[in-house]
């Protein structure tokens, strides 16, 4: 099932979202409506997105994950084109635990790099998508303890319990409940 929308467009400043439940979104930018008489599609709609969801970075999917001994790598890391071959390559999720509880969230083992020695641990999802012009958005949904700052290609977008300028050796600004 198609869903339409009209209008005349957005204020300057302001954005706008259009999003479905199911099928795919038509649009104009003039005023006019997407589907002509008849139901057929109007020369010029665009089409906006659709509902279909997809996974990007799945639980258990593979990483990469280095834990620091300094800053060399300023944030050149979060780069799509960094060299993580040297990395410890993994699956979903990284960390470690030192009593119990989380074991069985926890795939790629960090404990002996991290325990005592270091509260930063860098973490890459490779993923490939054809075309992101087809994405109105992205979620992240994150299990985390007790803070991450996370980047898409070398952009910060989502943070809790971080500095505002993390660095190599930055530990959480705040404890999160287990719970």
């Amino acid at each position: 099932a198609a869903r339409q929308a009209a209008f005349a467009g957005p204020l300057a400043g302001s954005a706008l979202r259009l999003r479905a439940s199911e099928g795919t979104i038509y649009y104009t930018m003039d005023g006019t409506d997407p589907r002509m008489p008849g139901g057929g599609l109007r020369p010029g709609a665009i089409e906006g997105g659709s509902a279909e969801n997809f996974v990007l970075v799945a639980a258990g999917a593979d990483l990469r994950a280095l834990v620091p001994a300094d800053g060399s790598l300023g944030l050149g890391w979060t780069e799509p084109d960094h060299d993580d071959s040297g990395w410890t390559a993994g699956r979903s999720g990284a960390g470690f635990e030192r009593s119990s509880g989380y074991e069985d969230l926890i795939a790629a083992d960090l404990g002996a790099a991290m325990y005592g020695r270091s509260a930063t641990a860098y973490i890459r999802f490779p993923f490939d998508l054809a075309d992101p012009s087809t994405l109105g958005y992205l979620v992240l949904r994150m299990k985390y303890e007790d803070g991450f700052v996370a980047y898409l290609n070398g952009r910060r977008v989502a943070a809790r319990n971080a500095p505002e300028d993390p660095r190599w050796d930055s530990g959480a600004s705040a404890n999160r409940d287990d719970g």
